[in-house]
């Protein structure tokens, strides 16, 4: 995009899109979107220097603005649906990641998956409901969530079955809900 002296306001050159996977991090889409960039950066270059590059100009009422992301977004709320905390654990990789409790031990949580056809039970969110094969199955506020890798605070990344496993974590532990959010005149919104 052209530089002016607004902020992301310059006209554009050209532009490349690719999709999300349902499983895709935001670390994955930023190494994809890296190369894809280079590659549209180098032809706009020549462009440019042909002489053939027209820019195109922004639309403002299309623009919305993204805060910097603070370590406290990164805490799960197990009363959430489960494809939100999904996307949260995909979003926030590599920071500031998204991480919940057991007691007073922080785990991060680095890669889980949706449950399908998951049966309504009434255990509370963040209820660990089962093991699996391969994951550790978490109640959410509406649907379950599998956990396949977590990092122990301090600790290198592993399966989160071992993690359960040597932790003597079984159906019925609870994760620690995050504590609910302010209300009243000027509370903080919640995304």
């Amino acid at each position: 995009m052209r530089v002016v002296q607004a902020l992301d306001a310059g006209g554009v050159f050209a532009t490349v899109t690719r999709s999300i996977g349902p499983d895709d991090t935001s670390a994955d889409v930023e190494a994809d979107l890296a190369t894809l960039g280079a590659d549209l950066l180098i032809r706009v270059v020549d462009d440019l220097a042909a002489g053939q590059a027209h820019a195109t100009p922004q639309d403002a009422d299309g623009a919305t603005y993204a805060h910097r992301l603070q370590k406290e977004e990164g805490l799960i709320d197990w009363r959430r649906e489960a494809r939100a905390l999904h996307n949260q654990v995909r979003g926030l990789q590599p920071w500031p990641l998204a991480w919940t409790s057991i007691g007073q031990r922080r785990l991060i949580v680095l890669r889980t998956r949706l449950v399908a056809d998951v049966p309504e039970v009434a255990l509370p969110p963040g209820t660990v409901l089962d093991m699996t094969r391969d994951a550790v199955r978490v109640q959410t506020g509406a649907g379950a969530l599998d956990l396949l890798t977590v990092q122990p605070e301090g600790r290198r990344a592993m399966p989160a079955r071992d993690y359960a496993a040597g932790h003597h974590i079984g159906a019925g532990a609870c994760l620690d809900v995050a504590p609910p959010p302010p209300v009243g005149p000027g509370a903080a919104t919640r995304p």
